[in-house]
Protein backbone atom coordinates (compact mmCIF):
# COMPACT_ATOMS: atom_id res chain seq x y z
CA UNK A 1 0.00 0.00 0.00
CA UNK A 2 2.52 2.42 0.83
CA UNK A 3 4.54 1.49 -2.32
CA UNK A 4 1.65 2.39 -4.08
CA UNK A 5 0.47 5.64 -2.54
CA UNK A 6 4.72 6.94 -3.17
CA UNK A 7 4.17 6.24 -7.04
CA UNK A 8 0.93 8.22 -7.06
CA UNK A 9 2.66 11.23 -5.64
CA UNK A 10 5.76 10.71 -7.68
CA UNK A 11 3.75 10.99 -10.76
CA UNK A 12 1.54 13.79 -9.00
CA UNK A 13 5.01 15.30 -8.42
CA UNK A 14 5.92 15.57 -11.86
CA UNK A 15 2.73 16.21 -13.53
CA UNK A 16 2.59 19.57 -11.98
CA UNK A 17 5.13 20.60 -14.64
CA UNK A 18 3.41 19.75 -17.74
CA UNK A 19 -0.09 20.37 -17.36
CA UNK A 20 0.50 23.63 -19.48
CA UNK A 21 3.01 21.74 -21.78
CA UNK A 22 1.22 22.01 -25.56
CA UNK A 23 1.73 18.53 -26.18
CA UNK A 24 -0.55 17.75 -23.13
CA UNK A 25 -3.43 19.47 -25.16
CA UNK A 26 -2.46 19.13 -28.53
CA UNK A 27 -3.93 16.09 -29.85
CA UNK A 28 -6.92 16.95 -32.08
CA UNK A 29 -7.21 13.67 -34.15
CA UNK A 30 -4.98 12.22 -37.45
CA UNK A 31 -6.28 14.35 -39.74
CA UNK A 32 -5.52 17.69 -38.29
CA UNK A 33 -2.30 16.76 -36.92
CA UNK A 34 -1.76 16.11 -41.07
CA UNK A 35 -1.89 19.98 -41.34
CA UNK A 36 0.39 20.80 -39.18
CA UNK A 37 4.64 20.22 -39.68
CA UNK A 38 6.40 19.66 -36.21
CA UNK A 39 9.66 19.55 -34.80
CA UNK A 40 11.01 17.98 -31.40
CA UNK A 41 12.75 19.78 -28.89
CA UNK A 42 13.80 19.82 -25.58
CA UNK A 43 12.35 21.58 -23.60
CA UNK A 44 14.59 24.25 -22.53
CA UNK A 45 14.78 25.00 -26.16
CA UNK A 46 11.38 25.04 -26.79
CA UNK A 47 11.00 27.40 -23.69
CA UNK A 48 13.91 29.74 -25.46
CA UNK A 49 11.99 29.55 -28.70
CA UNK A 50 8.49 29.94 -27.42
CA UNK A 51 8.55 31.23 -23.88
CA UNK A 52 4.82 32.06 -23.91
CA UNK A 53 3.33 28.38 -24.70
CA UNK A 54 5.98 26.54 -23.31
CA UNK A 55 7.28 26.25 -19.72
CA UNK A 56 10.96 26.59 -18.76
CA UNK A 57 11.92 23.56 -16.84
CA UNK A 58 12.70 23.38 -13.20
CA UNK A 59 15.10 21.59 -11.16
CA UNK A 60 13.09 18.74 -10.48
CA UNK A 61 12.52 17.93 -13.98
CA UNK A 62 16.07 18.50 -14.79
CA UNK A 63 17.06 16.20 -12.28
CA UNK A 64 14.38 13.45 -12.42
CA UNK A 65 13.61 13.05 -15.63
CA UNK A 66 14.04 13.97 -19.70
CA UNK A 67 11.20 16.08 -21.26
CA UNK A 68 10.53 17.73 -24.16
CA UNK A 69 8.38 19.66 -26.36
CA UNK A 70 6.83 19.02 -30.07
CA UNK A 71 6.68 22.32 -31.77
CA UNK A 72 3.93 22.85 -34.57
CA UNK A 73 2.97 25.32 -36.97
CA UNK A 74 0.87 24.97 -39.63
CA UNK A 75 1.65 23.69 -42.76
CA UNK A 76 2.03 26.51 -45.74
CA UNK A 77 0.76 24.45 -48.57
CA UNK A 78 -2.00 22.16 -47.02
CA UNK A 79 -1.78 18.65 -47.29
CA UNK A 80 -4.83 18.01 -49.80
CA UNK A 81 -2.91 20.59 -51.89
CA UNK A 82 0.50 18.72 -52.15
CA UNK A 83 1.27 16.56 -54.88
CA UNK A 84 0.23 12.83 -54.43
CA UNK A 85 3.96 11.81 -54.87
CA UNK A 86 4.99 14.04 -52.28
CA UNK A 87 2.51 13.47 -49.86
CA UNK A 88 3.12 9.73 -50.00
CA UNK A 89 6.82 10.63 -49.00
CA UNK A 90 6.37 12.38 -45.76
CA UNK A 91 4.50 10.15 -44.24
CA UNK A 92 6.69 7.64 -44.33
CA UNK A 93 9.84 10.32 -44.14
CA UNK A 94 11.02 9.26 -40.42
CA UNK A 95 10.82 5.75 -40.96
CA UNK A 96 12.83 5.87 -44.51
CA UNK A 97 15.59 7.99 -43.27
CA UNK A 98 16.37 5.97 -40.37
CA UNK A 99 16.32 2.78 -42.88
CA UNK A 100 18.75 4.98 -45.01
CA UNK A 101 21.07 5.55 -42.23
CA UNK A 102 21.16 1.83 -40.98
CA UNK A 103 22.10 1.22 -44.53
CA UNK A 104 25.28 3.80 -44.50
CA UNK A 105 26.16 2.67 -41.10
CA UNK A 106 26.15 -1.05 -42.38
CA UNK A 107 28.43 -0.21 -45.04
CA UNK A 108 30.57 2.46 -43.92
CA UNK A 109 30.76 1.76 -40.30
CA UNK A 110 31.09 4.96 -37.67
CA UNK A 111 32.84 7.16 -40.25
CA UNK A 112 34.86 8.15 -37.19
CA UNK A 113 37.78 10.86 -38.72
CA UNK A 114 36.07 11.24 -41.74
CA UNK A 115 33.58 13.54 -42.53
CA UNK A 116 30.05 12.92 -43.79
CA UNK A 117 28.15 15.25 -46.17
CA UNK A 118 24.01 14.82 -47.21
CA UNK A 119 23.16 15.95 -50.40
CA UNK A 120 18.99 15.54 -52.19
CA UNK A 121 17.72 15.51 -55.00
CA UNK A 122 13.83 16.39 -55.33
CA UNK A 123 12.36 19.09 -58.17
CA UNK A 124 10.80 20.72 -55.04
CA UNK A 125 12.92 23.03 -52.72
CA UNK A 126 10.62 22.45 -50.08
CA UNK A 127 10.64 18.72 -50.22
CA UNK A 128 14.71 18.67 -50.58
CA UNK A 129 15.15 20.69 -47.70
CA UNK A 130 12.54 18.62 -45.40
CA UNK A 131 14.26 15.45 -46.80
CA UNK A 132 17.37 16.58 -46.04
CA UNK A 133 16.82 17.47 -42.43
CA UNK A 134 15.30 14.07 -41.79
CA UNK A 135 18.71 12.50 -42.86
CA UNK A 136 20.74 13.96 -41.31
CA UNK A 137 18.84 13.83 -38.24
CA UNK A 138 18.68 10.03 -39.04
CA UNK A 139 22.25 9.63 -39.49
CA UNK A 140 23.45 11.85 -36.48
CA UNK A 141 20.63 9.24 -34.14
CA UNK A 142 23.04 6.90 -35.59
CA UNK A 143 26.90 8.25 -34.43
CA UNK A 144 27.12 9.99 -38.00
CA UNK A 145 26.80 13.44 -37.38
CA UNK A 146 26.42 15.23 -40.53
CA UNK A 147 28.02 18.37 -42.54
CA UNK A 148 24.57 21.20 -43.67
CA UNK A 149 26.99 22.14 -46.98
CA UNK A 150 27.05 19.41 -49.47
CA UNK A 151 30.58 18.97 -51.61
CA UNK A 152 30.41 21.14 -54.84
CA UNK A 153 31.74 20.53 -58.09
CA UNK A 154 33.52 22.57 -60.10
CA UNK A 155 31.47 24.62 -63.13
CA UNK A 156 32.25 22.38 -65.60
CA UNK A 157 31.56 19.47 -64.22
CA UNK A 158 27.93 20.60 -63.65
CA UNK A 159 27.36 21.79 -67.18
CA UNK A 160 28.03 18.16 -67.91
CA UNK A 161 25.74 16.50 -65.01
CA UNK A 162 22.95 17.88 -65.68
CA UNK A 163 22.55 16.86 -69.08
CA UNK A 164 22.50 12.70 -67.45
CA UNK A 165 20.32 10.84 -65.57
CA UNK A 166 20.54 11.11 -62.14
CA UNK A 167 21.08 7.33 -62.14
CA UNK A 168 24.34 8.44 -64.03
CA UNK A 169 25.14 11.77 -63.15
CA UNK A 170 26.01 10.72 -59.17
CA UNK A 171 28.31 8.00 -59.61
CA UNK A 172 30.08 10.40 -62.00
CA UNK A 173 29.55 12.78 -59.86
CA UNK A 174 31.43 10.79 -57.03
CA UNK A 175 34.34 9.91 -58.80
CA UNK A 176 34.67 13.56 -59.68
CA UNK A 177 34.03 14.85 -56.38
CA UNK A 178 37.05 12.43 -55.29
CA UNK A 179 39.28 13.10 -57.97
CA UNK A 180 39.30 17.11 -57.46
CA UNK A 181 40.08 16.56 -54.04
CA UNK A 182 36.53 17.91 -52.65
CA UNK A 183 36.19 14.54 -50.77
CA UNK A 184 38.66 12.95 -48.94
CA UNK A 185 39.89 9.32 -48.81
CA UNK A 186 38.18 8.93 -45.35
CA UNK A 187 34.72 11.38 -46.40
CA UNK A 188 31.93 9.68 -47.23
CA UNK A 189 28.97 11.44 -49.29
CA UNK A 190 25.20 10.30 -48.96
CA UNK A 191 23.11 11.13 -51.79
CA UNK A 192 18.72 10.73 -51.73
CA UNK A 193 17.07 10.72 -54.46
CA UNK A 194 13.68 10.55 -56.51
CA UNK A 195 15.28 9.05 -59.77
CA UNK A 196 11.96 9.62 -61.89
CA UNK A 197 8.84 12.06 -61.23
CA UNK A 198 6.25 9.21 -60.66
CA UNK A 199 7.85 7.51 -57.91
CA UNK A 200 7.26 7.55 -54.48
CA UNK A 201 9.89 5.86 -53.29
CA UNK A 202 13.12 7.58 -52.67
CA UNK A 203 16.65 6.22 -53.79
CA UNK A 204 19.74 6.29 -51.26
CA UNK A 205 23.45 6.08 -52.72
CA UNK A 206 27.03 7.02 -50.93
CA UNK A 207 30.23 7.59 -52.48
CA UNK A 208 33.49 6.72 -51.17
CA UNK A 209 36.85 6.90 -52.51
CA UNK A 210 35.31 7.77 -55.97
CA UNK A 211 33.40 5.33 -56.10
CA UNK A 212 29.30 5.25 -56.13
CA UNK A 213 26.94 2.37 -54.27
CA UNK A 214 23.35 2.57 -54.35
CA UNK A 215 21.71 1.16 -50.96
CA UNK A 216 18.38 1.10 -51.55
Amino acid sequence: METLLFFWLYVLFLGTDHVRDPIQAGWQGREALRHLECERLDQAEAHRRHPAEVPATTMKTATMMTTDALVCRRMVVPWSERAGRDGVILASLSEESAAMAGAVVGAVGDGRGGRVAVDVFHPDPRMTQKIAHASRQALAERGLPTSGLAPLLAAGDVDILTGLPLERALPVGCARLFAEGTLRPDDTFVGVALLREDETTLHAGLCREGRWRWLR
